[in-house]
């Protein structure tokens, strides 16, 4: 057992994560899914282990999100909550993103997918399920850093700025910002207006 172990053992104010391997450091230390990956069946028994869930470790975020969505399904409404949120909050201190994330790393990968990702997949979060998929294969294939997956999202899903407008005149593309020029022009009026401004344009600069 490493040292870290050890003195956190001495230390009793500092729960111990259960399912922690022998041998590594702890907020490194990777979890036995033999050990832990299946629910338990009472809500003592799942409160217990998220509490000594190592949330800084992505698997233990997947077994969390695995055993919040058990509460959810089978306890909540007895419970007296209005959401799984509202439990997360009062019970452990998650906020709403926190508990969001949790379920949806559980719900939507696999605990291997979780350990060798990490916080990658959450960037996966706002896609829908085929865009999610094809940068997951593309994650597995290229195993991209954080930033080169966030720039990649980014440029492939930017969406158009609809208040600039490209018009031609005598040849030269200029774009016009008609939100910066406050204007507020009806979508299916601005091709009419910039055609009349690209027509004004070119009758007094002849």
């Amino acid at each position: 057992m490493s040292k870290h172990l050890e003195q956190i053992k001495k230390n009793k104010d500092v729960k111990i994560n259960p399912f922690a391997q022998k041998g590594g450091g702890f907020k490194e230390s990777q979890i036995n899914p033999e050990l832990a990956i299946e629910v338990p069946d009472s809500l003592e028994e799942i409160e217990d282990q998220i509490t000594k869930l190592d949330t800084r470790i992505w698997e233990s975020a997947w077994l969390i999100g695995k055993r919040l969505i058990a509460v959810r399904d089978m306890y909540l409404k007895d419970l007296g909550f209005i959401n799984i949120s509202e439990y997360s909050k009062e019970k452990f201190g998650f906020s709403h993103a926190t508990t969001v994330r949790f379920i949806f790393l559980a719900s939507t990968f696999d605990i291997s997918t979780a350990r060798n990702f990490g916080s990658k997949l959450r960037l996966l979060q706002p896609l829908n399920d085929s865009e999610r998929e094809k940068y997951l294969d593309w994650i597995k294939e290229n195993n991209p850093s954080f930033r080169e997956i966030e720039d990649k999202i980014k440029s492939e899903n930017k969406k158009p700025n609809r208040s600039q407008k490209k018009i031609d005149i005598n040849k030269t593309k200029i774009t016009v910002n008609l939100k910066e020029m406050g204007l507020k022009i009806e979508e299916k009026k601005q091709d009419e207006f910039l055609n009349r401004l690209t027509m004004l344009i070119e009758e007094f600069s002849s």
